[in-house]
């Protein structure tokens, strides 16, 4: 009998042990493929996710908060600031380009932002809009991943939300889409665009006639037009009460520290575990060295050498461990094609699931040495036992 079909027919007569190892192996691998492909992409994300607006002003408080609804659409605006900041920024010499946002509605879960059309001209280029962009109050374009979650098409109309859940619907002002915006990979593909002064007409009965031309806003991306002109204009605005001024790729860069941080952990998790996978292969193999030490003990008997003995056993490790982190590898990918419309819907956070990376072959290799080595302690047991002490019993 070959060492192929001799490992194959003792791991199929002892599958349930084994078959139990290698789900071990596959969690802990599955489990670090989808870590891996979910940190990945929120870097990436982290990266792309302001464009080119260096710099963003908004009311004081969390600076990462302000980053991650101003450019991610993640939580509530911290409050808002008066339009003469952004009428300050305007005319400042340090800008290249500036614009005003307003935002604290909704339709459907998907925030509803007011800004200048150009916003989109600025960070991503020419657009091949479907529809018409908005002209006037009460004109939307809509992001690409909202139209197919929403089913919205041009020409519909709807009333938005209060706040980010589904709050009261305002009913006194309804808006009509004109547009639907190219996907962009980033956040913004899951927000509906509008005027600036949408909010102030939805409101208007909370505010005076001024502010239907003139009112308050809740941030400011801006362009600088060089480094020291990025500085001066951030020492600027935060000499003013009430408001502050962040640097959106340092604080992007915390974000990312986070992620890097919670990677590391989630690394020595897994070490740990494949350790404790490592200790269960080699448990599980001297427990079936021992159910099967007379048949072990006739082939000594047959004349198969130590060393064949012990390489079926080795064998027997390395495919468990071997098909284990395979399985495990699909099973991450798995896992993220189902969780990924989840992280979009509530982070704007693509994960691509089928993406391979050279990290998994080399997960697969260091498993099977792991399998190898682990089986190297049932082998030397099996093999130093005298056949005819086994046979006699």
């Amino acid at each position: 009998m070959s060492l192929w079909r001799l490992t194959w027919k003792n791991m199929w007569h002892e599958r349930s042990l084994l078959l139990l190892a290698m789900s071990t192996v596959a969690l802990v691998t599955a489990l670090l493929v989808f870590v891996q492909l979910a940190s990945d992409e929120i870097e990436e994300s982290a990266k792309r996710g302001y464009g080119p607006y260096e710099l963003v002003i908004g009311h004081e408080g969390s600076p990462l908060s302000l980053v991650l609804h101003t450019f991610y659409h993640v939580g509530e605006p911290l409050g808002n600031v008066p339009y003469e900041v952004y009428e300050y920024v305007a005319r400042s010499p340090w800008k290249d380009v500036a614009y005003p946002m307003t935002r604290g509605d909704s339709y459907d879960g998907f925030p509803l932002i007011g800004t200048d059309v150009n916003y989109f001209k600025t960070r991503y280029g020419a657009l091949a809009i479907e529809g018409a962009t908005y002209e006037q109050t009460g004109d939307v374009v809509i992001g690409s991943h909202v139209a197919r979650a929403t089913g919205l098409t041009v020409g519909d109309t709807f009333y938005a939300s209060h706040g980010a859940a589904d709050g009261h619907a305002h009913d006194e002002m309804p808006f009509t889409v004109t547009g639907i915006l190219p996907p962009f990979g980033t956040a913004d593909d899951r927000a509906l665009w509008t005027t600036l002064d949408y909010a102030w007409h939805v409101h208007a009965e909370e505010s005076d006639e001024e502010e239907l031309t003139e009112g308050p806003i809740t941030s400011i991306v801006v362009v600088p037009s060089g480094l020291m002109e990025l500085q001066q204009l951030e020492q600027m605005m935060n000499e003013r009460d009430g408001v502050q001024a962040v640097y959106s790729g340092k604080t992007a860069s915390e974000l990312l520290s986070v992620v890097d941080q919670g990677r590391a952990f989630v690394y020595v998790v897994t070490v740990v575990s494949f350790v404790i996978a490592g200790l269960s292969i080699m448990l599980a193999l001297l427990a079936v060295g021992a159910s099967r030490a007379k048949d072990i003990a006739l082939l000594r008997l047959l004349g198969r050498s130590r060393s064949f003995i012990t390489r079926s056993i080795v064998l027997e490790g390395a495919l468990v461990t071997g098909i284990g982190s395979l399985v495990g590898i699909v099973g991450g990918h798995v896992i993220a094609a189902f969780v990924s419309p989840v992280i979009y819907d509530r982070f704007g956070i693509a994960i691509d699931a089928w993406t391979f990376q050279p990290m998994e072959s080399l997960l697969v290799i260091g498993s099977i040495g792991v399998g190898m080595l682990v089986s190297f302690v049932p082998a030397r047991r099996a093999y130093r036992v005298d056949p005819l002490t086994l046979i006699e019993r």
